[in-house]
């Protein structure tokens, strides 16, 4: 996985992400994760978080 340029977080910090939700949430979180990547979506809701 290769994350836009820009993004908060990096690469071994979303495949961390990534295995987080996966062992939490079950194997559809992966298809959650790599969906919000793909869409560039992602970077947008962690930095909204990190600014509330």
């Amino acid at each position: 996985m290769k994350f836009a340029e820009g993004s908060p977080l990096s690469d071994a910090e979303l495949a961390a992400l990534s295995k987080t939700m996966v062992d939490t949430h079950g194997e559809a979180a992966r298809d959650v994760v790599n969906r919000l990547i793909d869409e560039q979506m992602l970077p947008a809701i962690l930095s909204s978080m990190r600014h509330g």
